[in-house]
């Protein structure tokens, strides 16, 4: 991939003896043809040492306005005390990554399946409130009620991925992954289908189609929300 070996060797001369391993992750990694996609890269530390950092910004901006992203760092100790709080985001990254420096630390990561569940039961259940709040300010302007739905709708490609890996069924395309799991849960997959096709082909509504796709969202995430509290891991 363009730029990942010249920032390696910075990323070495940087961070020298604290640096354990260096990773990229995410969607990049579905395809060889990176050329459109962000390229997301983690450097785990040894130890949390601020002034590292600090003297590493003037790469890092440099950096980010040539791949449009900023490397997530993180230290040993933050990962371990942080899988109970961010399971979600360590699974993806689990499931999902290439060490390009170091021992792979993710490989055998050891995340405990209640904290997923109950992550995941968090971000639904969080989502609903801020569609109450958001419906509540904005019942007359439809441009920013469906701009909320659309924004929440990115959060459930995640969730819905590890909804699946809890029950141990197969992560396939984000429809399908939907459609898999809906008929686990028993909820209707169909206006989490419809925002995504509307935010993937940017199409434009009126207000009642906004109202119609709102009421049939909140309805099926609230039925979503339900069956995720009892599912039993």
């Amino acid at each position: 991939m363009k730029y990942v070996q010249d920032i390696k060797k910075r990323i070495i001369k940087q961070f020298d003896e604290n640096l354990h391993s260096i990773y990229i992750y995410g969607s990049v990694l579905d395809s060889q043809d990176s050329k459109n996609k962000d390229i997301n890269i983690l450097i785990l530390l040894r130890k949390n040492k601020f002034e590292e950092i600090k003297k590493a910004g003037k790469f890092f901006k440099r950096w980010k306005k040539i791949l449009k992203t900023t490397p997530l760092i993180f230290d040993l100790n933050y990962i371990k005390s942080s899988l109970d709080v961010f399971p979600i985001e360590f699974n993806d990254i689990k499931r999902k990554h290439k060490t390009i420096y170091g021992e792979d630390y993710f490989e055998n990561l050891e995340i405990d399946n209640k904290n997923l569940r109950l992550q995941c039961e968090q971000e639904i259940k969080g989502n609903l409130v801020h569609l109450e709040s958001t419906f509540m300010l904005n019942y007359n302007n439809h441009k920013n009620l469906l701009n909320v739905m659309l924004e929440g709708i990115s959060s459930y490609a995640a969730i819905f991925r590890n909804l699946l890996l809890l029950l141990n069924k197969e992560i396939k395309s984000w429809e399908k992954n939907i459609t898999n799991i809906a008929d686990i849960l028993d909820f209707d997959p169909s206006p989490f289908i419809e925002l995504y096709e509307i935010k993937q082909n940017e199409k434009k509504l009126d207000k009642n189609e906004v109202l119609s796709i709102y009421q049939n969202f909140f309805k099926e995430a609230n039925k979503l929300a339900d069956s995720v509290d009892k599912l039993k891991v």
